[in-house]
């Protein structure tokens, strides 16, 4: 008994601080993109094919993650993310071109979404219980490495004297001691069980990645997912340019501190808020959260210069947001949650990356100053998706998570 318990404390450890990593790689991508954008000369409309295009990788990605973790297990599924991710900050490295760079982190994507996949299939099984309050602590293990990345990515940078590029290398050689820890852990490989008995569906056939894309409220789900997943990263994928060019901060100074402070707000909302879901319900708080971020980012636009610091604070609610519809997903969709999700993993970024084009065109067409401020309106459409995905919700189970 004793040692299945600390043998569950292990693996839950292991998905911590792979988290973590996985946040330090984003947040570090988001402080050196404005370098490699003037290395390579690239314009916004370059950064938003790059962000379409890694965004929309996720979309197969998703697809191939579910039938993986299907087949070989959640363990299978996360080392194989491991093994992507290292392939791509090595080609990071190496890149000779902004392109290259792109295709890189396309890689990385598959990785991302692999973990996503497998993670989340062990996640209803180990965090049984109190799913809400698991999944916001797990996913604030990302926002602290998103802290730690843009700090860390200072220190290589301005005190050791590295470039953008040496930077990813270093944490690759961190993330190993994961990597190797994870080949001695035995991991859950069924789906996992319905949360509780009242969430417990009759018994039925289990749920194939093609039902679930047949799935109304599957659909419902990705489209919200897409929508917050672009409300999410802004700060991070598009705030640094708009601090930069709108401005005229330096993204590896007074930028890092920017994204520090998202996401140090971000991951203590996670860690510490997270208990507060399961009183509120999943989708009162999702609504509530998306509605705070946007009068955050509205004051910020109206004041301007100094409003900029309030954009940070967004961090509060935004942080959210992902794991919070996660855990609704989860605890909706039962015995079927590891193929639901897959499909949900799918579905959301074929949304986020048509609006990263978007956006970048529009930075392009119009100037940063009014395409960030787009945001505003896709927060507008995340709130109708999760309004429609409650009434179907209520329709189809009489109660709404």
């Amino acid at each position: 008994m004793a040692k299945s318990k600390w043998h569950r404390v292990g693996i839950i450890a292991l998905l911590f601080i792979s988290m973590g990593f996985l946040g330090m790689v984003d947040s570090v991508r988001s402080v050196t993109m404005p370098l490699m954008k003037a290395e390579f000369g690239t314009d916004y409309s370059a950064q938003g094919m790059f962000m379409f295009f890694t965004s929309l990788t996720s979309v197969g990605a998703a697809f191939c993650g579910s039938m993986f973790v299907g087949r070989r297990g959640p363990k299978a599924t996360v080392l194989a993310s491991f093994l992507l991710m290292a392939a791509c900050m090595v080609s990071v490295f190496f890149s000779p071109s902004f392109l290259f760079v792109t295709l890189s982190f396309m890689i990385y994507r598959v990785g991302y979404s692999f973990y996503n996949v497998g993670s989340n299939a062990m996640s209803a099984v180990i965090f049984a219980g109190k799913l809400a309050v698991m999944m916001n602590l797990f996913h604030g293990f990302y926002g602290l490495g998103s802290t730690i990345g843009p700090m860390f990515s200072r220190l290589c940078m301005q005190t050791l004297g590295m470039g953008w590029r040496q930077v990813f290398l270093v944490i690759l050689a961190l993330m190993l001691g994961s990597f190797a820890a994870l080949l001695f852990l035995k991991m859950p490989a069924a789906p996992p069980p319905p949360v509780n008995s009242e969430d417990a569906p009759p018994p039925k056939a289990a749920m194939t990645l093609k039902g679930a894309l047949r799935e109304p409220m599957v659909w419902l789900f990705g489209l919200s997912l897409g929508f917050i997943s672009m409300i999410e990263m802004a700060p991070s994928s598009w705030g640094i340019f708009y601090l930069q060019d709108v401005h005229g901060f330096d993204p590896t100074t007074t930028g890092a501190t920017f994204l520090s402070l998202f996401f140090l707000l971000f991951s203590a909302s996670r860690l510490l808020l997270g208990s507060l879901i399961e009183k509120v319900g999943y989708i009162r708080t999702l609504v509530c959260c998306v509605v705070a971020a946007l009068l955050i980012h509205a004051a910020a636009f109206i004041i301007g210069g100094s409003g900029v610091w309030l954009i940070p604070i967004s961090g509060l609610p935004l942080a959210l947001l992902w794991p919070t519809l996660i855990a609704a997903a989860l605890r909706v969709f039962g015995d079927d949650s590891g193929v639901a999700s897959g499909a949900i993993l799918a579905i959301c970024p074929m949304v986020s990356s048509l609006l990263q084009l978007g956006m970048g065109k529009v930075n392009t067409a119009l100037g940063m100053d009014w395409g960030y401020k787009i945001l505003l309106s896709i927060g507008f459409l995340a709130i109708i998706c999760l309004l429609l995905l409650a009434r179907l919700m209520k329709k189809r189970r009489g109660s709404v998570v």
